[in-house]
């Protein structure tokens, strides 16, 4: 049985992996996913200091399944591949040329299932997340996962 898969076509590497309890992924929030201590997977949060993914896969308008390990979804491993998130804040393109290539924090607003997970472009405490670019338009940032972030974890 395969453990990771290499997606023919993009050439990018994905996981299938557990969810925990009643997670929520907004359609409009990022997809970074953590791993909790019982080896399931929930959406990163503000004070999460590693990142193991992305996941493009969303809830809709209910959470997943309310018991671990239940519900599965693929993430995203490659730490080249670039994400769009909301930014935390009103971003101008003055501003943004001066964070360009440097870390940032992830942010959350809302609750249950208004929450969503944004790109924190006014904090830099965990970076887990390295900005590339920005949509002045959109309010969006563009960003990818800190390699040095995702597997920061040792094994004992």
């Amino acid at each position: 049985m395969k453990n990771l898969i290499l997606d023919e076509i993009s050439g990018a590497l994905r996981k299938s992996v557990p969810l925990a309890a009643s997670v929520y992924i907004n359609p409009l929030s990022g997809g970074f996913l953590t791993q909790d201590a019982s080896g399931n997977f929930a959406l990163s949060l503000a004070a999460d200091t590693q990142i193991y993914g992305y996941t493009s896969q969303r809830s809709g308008t209910a959470s997943f399944s309310s018991t671990a390990a239940t519900d599965f979804v693929t993430i995203d491993v490659d730490t080249e591949k670039v994400y769009e998130l909301p930014a935390s804040t009103t971003i101008t393109a003055a501003a943004m040329k001066l964070l360009l290539f440097r870390t940032c924090d992830i942010a959350i607003s809302g609750s249950a299932l208004t929450l969503v997970q944004q790109a924190n472009v006014t904090a830099s405490s965990t970076d887990v997340l390295v900005i590339c670019g920005w949509d002045i338009s959109a309010q969006t940032v563009y960003v990818r996962m800190n390699p040095a972030k995702m597997y920061a974890q040792g094994i004992a």
